[in-house]
């Protein structure tokens, strides 16, 4: 009888640890899915009005009379006149909008690297801007700080990628347009297609592509204003994309229900990866495993000159973007985890530097060099970090 008394109690107190890891991943996961839902919430009520806003200001045109403000300091980003409407749509917009308004234009492949550099460090500003200032850092200066670092890294990056000084005309305007005759026969006796004509072949099968695969992950869906069927009508890339400035733009209805439609597809992708995010890291928690998260990211995080603490959060900006990171930070500094000094370094750091799954392959695809569309961004989220701590300790 003893003997029986003593395996039931044993038996028990083998099961005590098993209950109660199920029930930690019960509550674990209970937890994510309220901070998951009051994040999505959080998110809505900044992607809803400002996206409809910049659809609207996309759809009246009103974008591409703006240009005149950034066309004086082309010239010090190695940059022709006509690259200021794609900077300026990306930075207001957001990245679709700045390559499909750069696709129709006489650029070189240098000139695309440097629009490509300076979007994907300042771009969808007014979104973005907006969800940084809700989760840590003032609106004001996390946007300032993206627009100048994307204007330093081009203007010293410049001279390497197009060759030219700072200041020097730059090339691929008319010259480019006019179209020069085919060079001459290659050994095989077929003709070699000028390199401006090559950049256009490949700028017009990367549009093709970009709007085959067209998924918007970084903030606001793609501006719809113009028409669908403009690629059948226009040889230019561009046209595929919709984006010429011969297109007439749709019916408002027509561009609201395109509005909805885009909005719809990317809250959905949105409420999926915030939910995901906040359940597995809440249940995390609860297990006691972020220990061993931030052991694993530390050597990293200390390159990058931030606390081993930030691990997850800095992982969610770098993988899906600043949308889903800014709602998963702000549930963070609810819990008081992280401090304001912290939170700030953190923004500027993913501010310049995110959504790097998503975003470079849309500039590669234009035949883009990678190591020019990850590096530079990369070492000046390096430097940048570890100045700003130096600046401060010189201060304390």
């Amino acid at each position: 009888m003893e003997k029986r008394e003593g395996n039931n109690t044993a038996r028990v107190q083998g099961e005590a640890p098993k209950l109660a890891y199920g029930a930690l991943i019960k509550t674990g996961m209970l937890m994510g899915v309220r901070k998951g839902w009051s994040g999505f919430i959080w998110m809505m009520k900044i992607v809803l009005p400002v996206s409809l806003l910049t659809a609207l200001l996309e759809w009246s045109g009103w974008l591409r009379q703006l240009d005149f403000l950034l066309t004086p300091a082309m010239g010090l980003l190695h940059l022709p006149a006509a690259a200021a409407l794609p900077l300026l749509i990306g930075m207001l917009a957001n990245i679709y909008g700045g390559i499909a308004a750069m696709v129709v234009l006489p650029l070189t492949e240098g000139q695309m690297t440097l629009i490509g550099v300076f979007l994907l460090m300042a771009h969808n500003l007014i979104q973005e801007g907006i969800i940084q200032g809700q989760s840590g850092i003032h609106p004001l200066k996390a946007t300032l700080f993206r627009i100048v670092t994307a204007a330093v890294t081009v203007m010293i990056i410049g001279p390497w990628v197009v060759g030219a000084p700072p200041g020097a005309p730059a090339a691929g305007n008319a010259s480019v347009a006019a179209a020069p005759a085919a060079a001459p026969p290659a050994a095989t006796g077929k003709a070699v297609p000028p390199p401006s004509v090559r950049d256009g072949q490949k700028k017009a099968l990367a549009a093709d592509r970009i709007a085959l695969n067209h998924s918007p992950g970084d903030g606001v869906p793609a501006a719809p204003g113009t028409s669908a069927g403009a690629a059948e009508t226009a040889p230019s890339p561009g046209a595929a994309l919709g984006m010429t400035a011969a297109s007439p733009p749709v019916a408002l209805p027509d561009m609201l229900g395109q509005w909805l439609a885009t909005t719809l597809l990317l809250c959905s992708k949105i409420f999926l990866i915030i939910m995901g995010i906040m359940t597995l890291l809440e249940t995390m928690k609860f297990l006691d495993w972020i220990k061993y998260i931030v052991r694993i990211f530390s050597p990293l995080l200390r390159v990058m000159g931030l606390d081993a603490q930030m691990g997850l959060l800095w992982m969610t900006a770098i993988v899906f973007g600043l949308a889903y990171g800014g709602a998963v930070i702000v549930e963070e500094a609810k819990a008081e985890h992280l401090s304001k000094n912290e939170l700030e370094i953190l923004h500027l750091s993913i501010g310049i530097n995110h959504s790097m799954v998503e975003d470079p392959p849309l500039f590669i695809s234009l035949g883009l060099s990678p190591a020019w569309l990850y590096l530079p961004r990369l070492v000046v989220a390096v430097v940048t970090v570890h100045l700003i701590r130096l600046w401060r300790r010189a201060r304390h």
